[in-house]
C-alpha cells in the first residue's frame, strides 16, 4: 500500500504511532498496580501529499470462514471484509480532525468497499502525478490488484509452510524457506 502511495506522489511511512489513537482499556489480568493497559495507536501507513493531504491507513486481512463471520459470509459476498472495516472504524474513531482509512481484504482476494474506492481514487492521483512527470500513468490499478493478490497469497503460503515446520519432527533442523524433506511430507 505504501508503494502504491509513492507511485501517486505521496510521501509514505510504514508503522507510525499516532498519539490521538492511543487508548487505554481494562487490563486482561488485574494486578496490584495496573487496571488498564495502553493500546498504542499504530497505523500501517502514514502518507502525506501536498495537495491531497494526510492519509492514515490501517490494513486488515479477514478470512470468510472465521467463526465470527462465516454464517453471513456464506450468503453475503464481502461480509468478512465489511466486518474488518467496521472493526477498524471502531478501533480508530475520528479524533482531532484525523481519521483512519481501513483497508480490508479477504483471504480469497475480495476487497472491502472502502479498499476498492480508495484504490480507484489513488489510481486517479497516480495518473495525474505521472502526467505531471511526462509519463503515461496507465494501468496502475491492474498492477496494484496483481501486487495485492501476490502479497496476499505469499502470506498465506508462508503461514501454511510454517504450520508444516512447526509441527514436524524436522522443525528444529529446518532452514526457513528450504524445501521440506520427502520424509516430512509422508
Amino acid at each position: 500500500v505504501a508503494t502504491f502511495l509513492h507511485t501517486a506522489g505521496f510521501d509514505a511511512r510504514r508503522e507510525v504511532s499516532i498519539s490521538e489513537f492511543t487508548r487505554f482499556r481494562p487490563a486482561k489480568r488485574s494486578t496490584l498496580h495496573a487496571t488498564q493497559e495502553m493500546q498504542e495507536g499504530i497505523v500501517d501507513v502514514f502518507a502525506w501529499h501536498g495537495i491531497m493531504g494526510e492519509y492514515l491507513i490501517d490494513v486488515t486481512v479477514r478470512h470468510p470462514h472465521s467463526v465470527r463471520v462465516s454464517q453471513r459470509a456464506a450468503t453475503e459476498p464481502g461480509h468478512a471484509a465489511a466486518v474488518g472495516e467496521h472493526d477498524k472504524h471502531e478501533r480508530y474513531k475520528p479524533f482531532g480532525g484525523r481519521r483512519v482509512i481501513p483497508l480490508a481484504i479477504e483471504t480469497y482476494g475480495r476487497l472491502g468497499s472502502e479498499f476498492s474506492e480508495w484504490l480507484l481514487l489513488l489510481s486517479h492521483a497516480a495518473r495525474a502525478s505521472a502526467r505531471l512527470l511526462g509519463h503515461s500513468g496507465g494501468r496502475q490499478l491492474a498492477r496494484w490488484y496483481l501486487a495485492l493478490n501476490t502479497t496476499l497469497y505469499r502470506g498465506i503460503c508462508t503461514i501454511i509452510e510454517d504450520s508444516f515446520t512447526r509441527y514436524s519432527s524436522h522443525a528444529r533442523s529446518r532452514i526457513p524457506g528450504a524445501p521440506l524433506p520427502d520424509s516430512a511430507l509422508s
